[in-house]
Protein backbone atom coordinates (compact mmCIF):
# COMPACT_ATOMS: atom_id res chain seq x y z
CA UNK A 1 0.00 0.00 0.00
CA UNK A 2 1.42 3.85 -0.74
CA UNK A 3 -0.14 6.90 0.42
CA UNK A 4 -1.80 9.61 -1.36
CA UNK A 5 -2.53 13.10 -0.44
CA UNK A 6 -6.04 13.96 -0.36
CA UNK A 7 -6.57 15.98 -3.75
CA UNK A 8 -5.17 13.37 -5.65
CA UNK A 9 -7.30 10.86 -4.01
CA UNK A 10 -9.94 12.72 -5.24
CA UNK A 11 -8.86 13.02 -8.98
CA UNK A 12 -7.61 9.26 -8.73
CA UNK A 13 -11.26 7.92 -7.87
CA UNK A 14 -12.83 10.48 -10.31
CA UNK A 15 -10.74 9.75 -13.26
CA UNK A 16 -11.04 6.08 -12.44
CA UNK A 17 -14.71 6.27 -11.53
CA UNK A 18 -15.43 8.08 -14.68
CA UNK A 19 -13.33 5.53 -16.99
CA UNK A 20 -15.03 2.76 -15.36
CA UNK A 21 -18.28 4.04 -15.05
CA UNK A 22 -18.82 4.73 -19.10
CA UNK A 23 -17.67 1.58 -19.88
CA UNK A 24 -20.37 -0.45 -21.32
CA UNK A 25 -21.51 -3.57 -18.54
CA UNK A 26 -19.90 -1.64 -15.46
CA UNK A 27 -21.00 -2.89 -12.96
CA UNK A 28 -24.05 -0.83 -10.86
CA UNK A 29 -21.88 -0.26 -7.80
CA UNK A 30 -19.42 1.43 -9.81
CA UNK A 31 -21.93 3.47 -11.13
CA UNK A 32 -23.17 4.28 -8.23
CA UNK A 33 -20.16 4.89 -6.17
CA UNK A 34 -19.13 7.74 -9.54
CA UNK A 35 -22.44 8.95 -9.32
CA UNK A 36 -22.38 9.47 -5.38
CA UNK A 37 -18.97 11.15 -5.24
CA UNK A 38 -19.62 13.53 -7.96
CA UNK A 39 -22.60 14.42 -6.20
CA UNK A 40 -20.79 15.14 -3.32
CA UNK A 41 -18.84 17.27 -4.87
CA UNK A 42 -21.31 19.12 -7.31
CA UNK A 43 -23.33 19.97 -4.26
CA UNK A 44 -20.87 21.24 -2.45
CA UNK A 45 -17.98 22.67 -4.48
CA UNK A 46 -19.78 23.56 -7.71
CA UNK A 47 -22.17 26.33 -7.13
CA UNK A 48 -19.77 28.87 -8.79
CA UNK A 49 -19.64 26.61 -12.44
CA UNK A 50 -15.99 26.22 -12.18
CA UNK A 51 -16.09 23.03 -10.32
CA UNK A 52 -18.74 21.79 -12.07
CA UNK A 53 -17.68 22.87 -15.97
CA UNK A 54 -14.50 21.31 -14.64
CA UNK A 55 -15.70 17.85 -13.64
CA UNK A 56 -18.32 16.91 -16.64
CA UNK A 57 -15.11 17.90 -18.79
CA UNK A 58 -13.27 15.46 -17.38
CA UNK A 59 -15.95 12.73 -16.98
CA UNK A 60 -16.52 13.42 -21.09
CA UNK A 61 -12.35 12.38 -21.73
CA UNK A 62 -11.19 11.04 -18.48
CA UNK A 63 -7.57 10.45 -19.53
CA UNK A 64 -7.13 13.82 -20.42
CA UNK A 65 -4.37 15.08 -18.36
CA UNK A 66 -4.67 18.63 -18.98
CA UNK A 67 -8.63 18.03 -17.78
CA UNK A 68 -7.34 16.28 -14.37
CA UNK A 69 -5.22 19.19 -14.07
CA UNK A 70 -7.93 21.31 -14.22
CA UNK A 71 -10.25 19.61 -12.16
CA UNK A 72 -7.39 19.36 -9.20
CA UNK A 73 -7.15 22.96 -9.63
CA UNK A 74 -10.53 23.69 -8.83
CA UNK A 75 -10.87 21.39 -6.19
CA UNK A 76 -7.72 22.42 -4.79
CA UNK A 77 -9.35 26.33 -4.12
CA UNK A 78 -12.12 24.83 -1.94
CA UNK A 79 -12.82 22.71 1.02
CA UNK A 80 -13.10 19.15 -0.49
CA UNK A 81 -9.96 17.96 0.35
CA UNK A 82 -10.37 18.15 4.01
CA UNK A 83 -13.86 16.85 3.28
CA UNK A 84 -14.07 13.73 5.32
CA UNK A 85 -17.38 12.74 3.77
CA UNK A 86 -15.53 13.32 0.03
CA UNK A 87 -12.52 11.47 0.61
CA UNK A 88 -14.19 8.39 2.11
CA UNK A 89 -16.40 8.25 -1.10
CA UNK A 90 -13.34 8.77 -2.93
CA UNK A 91 -11.44 5.89 -1.32
CA UNK A 92 -14.38 4.15 -1.73
CA UNK A 93 -15.15 4.14 -5.68
CA UNK A 94 -10.90 4.37 -6.18
CA UNK A 95 -11.11 0.72 -4.02
CA UNK A 96 -13.52 -0.70 -6.58
CA UNK A 97 -12.01 0.98 -9.46
CA UNK A 98 -8.65 -0.61 -8.65
CA UNK A 99 -8.61 -3.47 -6.22
CA UNK A 100 -5.55 -4.15 -4.39
CA UNK A 101 -4.27 -0.89 -5.49
CA UNK A 102 -5.71 1.74 -3.71
CA UNK A 103 -4.39 3.11 -0.51
CA UNK A 104 -5.90 2.13 2.88
CA UNK A 105 -6.84 5.56 4.54
CA UNK A 106 -8.06 6.39 8.09
CA UNK A 107 -9.41 10.43 7.10
CA UNK A 108 -9.83 12.82 10.73
CA UNK A 109 -10.43 16.19 9.77
CA UNK A 110 -11.09 19.23 11.99
CA UNK A 111 -11.32 22.90 10.67
CA UNK A 112 -7.67 23.83 10.75
CA UNK A 113 -6.45 20.30 10.34
CA UNK A 114 -6.51 17.06 8.43
CA UNK A 115 -4.61 13.96 9.49
CA UNK A 116 -4.74 10.97 7.36
CA UNK A 117 -2.93 7.76 7.89
CA UNK A 118 -3.07 3.84 7.20
CA UNK A 119 -0.20 1.11 5.69
CA UNK A 120 2.26 4.03 4.20
CA UNK A 121 5.38 2.27 2.12
CA UNK A 122 7.98 3.60 0.48
CA UNK A 123 9.74 7.34 0.36
CA UNK A 124 8.02 9.98 1.82
CA UNK A 125 8.05 13.37 -0.21
CA UNK A 126 6.92 16.45 -0.44
CA UNK A 127 5.79 17.08 3.73
CA UNK A 128 5.05 20.76 4.10
CA UNK A 129 3.98 22.68 7.18
CA UNK A 130 4.99 22.54 10.73
CA UNK A 131 5.05 19.47 13.14
CA UNK A 132 5.41 16.88 10.62
CA UNK A 133 6.47 13.20 11.91
CA UNK A 134 7.35 10.87 9.50
CA UNK A 135 8.47 7.85 10.50
CA UNK A 136 6.83 3.98 11.94
CA UNK A 137 4.44 4.16 14.60
CA UNK A 138 4.66 7.89 15.07
CA UNK A 139 2.00 9.61 17.35
CA UNK A 140 1.61 13.53 17.29
CA UNK A 141 0.06 15.18 20.27
CA UNK A 142 -0.79 18.53 20.47
CA UNK A 143 -1.60 21.08 23.66
CA UNK A 144 -2.92 24.15 22.61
Amino acid sequence: MESIEPLALIISALVGGATAALKDGAEKAIKDAYAHLKRLILNRYGKTGDVTRAVEQLEAKPESTGRQTVVQEELAATDAPRDTEVLRAAQALLEMVSPGSSPSLTVTASDHSIAIGGSVGGDVTNIHGDGNIVGDHNVSRVKK
